[in-house]
């Protein structure tokens, strides 16, 4: 019942070993796969740690099916 009652999604970011991302100021550049609604996400974070929102948005779904097709990793970025 009480998994009921707080029912909130997990966030978390997915990388790659060729191209982590260990820590906010790793996004920076970088091609960044979310699902709509989640930018505000992305954004916080680089606000929160004062940090320029530059960073590439690619649409996905909910699964990390284009992370690991390349279709968030071209030229070095993620």
């Amino acid at each position: 019942m009480l998994g009921a009652v707080y029912q909130h999604g997990i966030g978390g970011i997915l990388s790659l070993p060729r191209a982590p991302v260990r820590k906010a100021a790793d996004l920076l550049d970088k091609r960044v796969g979310f699902p709509s609604g989640a930018r505000e996400y992305i954004d916080g974070v680089l606000t929160v740690k004062g940090l320029p929102l530059r960073y590439t948005a690619v649409p996905v779904g909910f699964g990390p099916e284009p992370l690991v097709q390349g279709a968030a990793h071209r030229s070095g970025s993620a």
